[in-house]
């Protein structure tokens, strides 16, 4: 078993992940993680680029519907 602590970083609080961890699951500081609660515990999952994409995608459909008016002035 890993234990860490939580420590104060900046205005937050985090974890540290040691690289040998880092490695063994192929992250690094470019991975992204998403967050989920199961009970009282955090599991971090890996994103994979599609599902990057995909929020992308779905970000940038809703900021064009949102903001249309602004972007058709834009085009003018």
């Amino acid at each position: 078993m890993l234990a860490k602590k939580l420590r104060p970083i900046g205005n937050s609080i985090g974890i540290i992940v040691p690289k040998q961890l880092l490695d063994l699951t192929g992250a690094d500081e470019n991975t992204v993680y998403r967050f989920e609660l199961q009970g009282e515990d955090i599991v971090l999952k890996k994103v994979s680029t599609e599902e990057l994409r995909e929020y992308a995608r779905k970000k940038s459909r809703s900021l064009l519907k949102k903001q249309s008016s602004v972007f058709k002035k834009l085009a003018e």
